[in-house]
């Protein structure tokens, strides 16, 4: 009698009214399930009266068992499906379901102010119905792979109450019976308006960029063909009425020309290099080195034995004679040593010279405009633009007052 009334009255008590109330023995059945208890059942009988049949109330604290897990689980799935449906309700993006045949047997809020449809405008009618012909195709497609096992997401146009087309990503799962039979699908829809927008006015904007690109190459190349022309008339006229002044005049329509294959290159998009071959580096660069001394006598060089590389060979050889002529025009040298190292995929060459070197300002400008494309130096972004049309790149290091050195890094293959 304790146990019934839990403590809150006393043993003396609950005796007294046990015997009062002329009560006998009591019978306990409990409720567990997994180890949780959740009920139980108390029979108590008469003074002096037994349970006659103990298998029936067994019998009977067993359906009863059953009865209350039943109801428990009932109770909790319709907790669950609540918080389902209000979750389904309150996402921003449509949820829709449909049966085996197509039919649309859900539609949440979303998804009707996507269509622009009320909700009773959308259930029972076939999701192809809101769609115009290609994609309904699409759609039958989709489906066909569904009902197979197949939930890849699948970009798709359904079409608005108003008539316009809404560009979306269907997110599909499928439902698959205990036989392994095909009853419909779900689906998570995702408005892409937003991006398809955006990526329309990207597109715009890069066709846009890309005719401005062509236009200015093609710009480019007719200015420096007519330019080319008349150089080669002023060469003319130079070489029939020769002067005190015709190997300036000479030179430095050489360096004009050169000026202008420069800044074509430089402005030139896409593929650069020509006709690639293997490159004997040993006798680019002595051709190169040959040419410069006749320039400067004083100068020395020291070369290692250099590699073969792949590459066109063209675009190569402007590339180190425009390094080794820098080392001539602007570093005060007297000495520039050409060397190189290997690793598994990368030829290093190193050229170092001992000249005044680079102030750490001047570096740092050069370093940015080889990113920032800034033109401070034609002549070692060209250099860059080359060596990085090859997959390789280049390090540039320099102190002032102790030389300064550039490795070119070129892949083996």
């Amino acid at each position: 009698m304790e146990e019934l009334t839990d403590g809150m009255i006393s043993k003396i008590q609950s005796n007294l009214l046990w015997k009062l109330l002329g009560l006998g023995e009591m019978y306990s059945i409990t409720f567990s399930k997994e180890g949780k208890l959740f009920g139980s059942v108390l029979i108590i009988m008469k003074k002096d009266r037994q349970i006659q049949n103990v298998e029936l109330v067994e019998a009977f604290g067993s359906q009863a068992s059953v009865a209350l897990i039943r109801k428990r689980a009932e109770e909790e799935l319709g907790i669950s499906e609540e918080r389902f449906r209000n979750l389904i309700e309150t996402m921003n993006d449509g949820f829709g379901v449909d049966d085996k045949n197509g039919n649309i047997i859900y539609a949440n809020a979303k998804l009707c102010e996507m269509m622009g449809y009320k909700l009773e405008e959308i259930i029972g009618r076939h999701a192809t119905e809101f769609m115009d012909e290609k994609n309904k195709q699409l759609y039958l497609s989709q489906n066909e792979a569904r009902s197979k096992g197949e939930q890849e997401s699948y970009e798709i146009y359904w079409k608005r109450k108003s008539g316009e087309n809404i560009p979306t990503i269907v997110s599909p799962r499928a439902f698959i019976d205990a036989s392994g039979n095909y009853q419909g699908s779900f689906a998570v829809v995702t408005d892409i308006t937003v991006r398809k927008q955006f990526e329309e006015k990207l597109k715009k904007q890069q066709y846009e960029l890309q005719q401005q690109r062509d236009e200015l190459e093609s710009f480019a190349s007719t200015i420096a063909h007519d330019l080319r022309g008349k150089m080669q008339i002023i060469s003319l006229y130079n070489s029939l009425y020769e002067t005190e002044y015709s190997d300036k005049i000479t030179e430095s329509i050489e360096e004009m020309s050169n000026f202008i294959e420069d800044l074509l290159l430089l402005a030139k998009k896409g593929e650069i290099l020509g006709e690639k071959s293997e490159v004997d580096l040993n006798e680019l660069i002595e051709s190169i080195v040959d040419r410069i001394q006749s320039l400067n006598t004083e100068l020395v060089f020291e070369k290692d034995k250099l590699p073969k590389v792949y590459g066109d060979s063209i675009k190569l050889h402007q590339v180190f004679e425009n390094i080794l002529m820098n080392v001539v025009k602007h570093s005060l040298a007297t000495k520039v040593k050409i060397s190189y190292t290997e690793d598994e995929n990368e030829y290093l060459i190193n050229i170092e010279d001992n000249g005044k070197g680079i102030s750490p300002e001047r570096k740092q400008e050069i370093l940015e405009s080889w990113t920032t494309k800034r033109y401070t130096s034609f002549g070692l972004l060209i250099v860059v633009k080359i060596i990085q049309a090859h997959a390789g790149h280049i390090l540039l290091e320099s102190e002032e007052g102790k030389g300064t050195s550039l490795t070119i890094n070129l892949p083996k293959k």
